[in-house]
């Protein structure tokens, strides 16, 4: 995985084509859920309609939102 975070954002936006891949096809309200492998208590990614209601990535640049200089 990248430094950068890079990988974090094509997995985030794999997961988003799913779900939305999920509500063209079958219909609306299904909620998909991504574990940690590592733990599988906690979740990676929650989408359900193509919104994320949970996601590490936006955690992650939450808590590193500190000026660079």
């Amino acid at each position: 995985m990248n430094d950068d975070g890079e990988d974090l954002v094509e997995y985030e936006e794999a997961v988003s084509r799913v779900s939305n891949n999920i509500k063209s096809k079958v219909g609306k309200g299904w909620t998909i859920e991504v574990k940690n492998p590592f733990n599988t208590s906690r979740s990676l990614w929650t989408i359900k309609d193509g919104n994320f209601k949970y996601s590490i990535y936006q955690e992650l640049m939450e808590d590193n939102d500190v000026d660079d200089y």
